[in-house]
């Protein structure tokens, strides 16, 4: 696994190991892999970077509820509501 790794420069995941590993006729699991790498304590490089894209105002206004939380007014098509979330 080290060769591998250190003939990508040191970039390459458990993925693309096990790739390389198998074009290689080993017979190895994915897990197996993965597990070896955490014990030499070797780690890809994501380049994508988790954003956070939803900002939270909790002290922003709360829309307006226009049927009072009587969603059944006895008639048909007088009370529509809908999600947008």
């Amino acid at each position: 696994m080290v060769w591998f790794h250190g003939d990508f420069d040191e970039v390459s995941g458990s993925p693309k190991i096990l790739a390389d590993l198998r074009e290689d006729g080993e017979i190895i699991s994915r897990k197996t892999v993965a597990k070896g790498m955490r014990r030499l304590r070797i780690e890809g490089i994501c380049s994508k970077r988790w954003r956070t894209t939803t900002v939270v105002n909790s002290a922003g206004p709360y829309p307006v509820d226009a049927v009072k939380r009587e969603w059944d007014s006895g008639a048909l098509n007088h009370t529509w509501v809908t999600d947008f979330t």
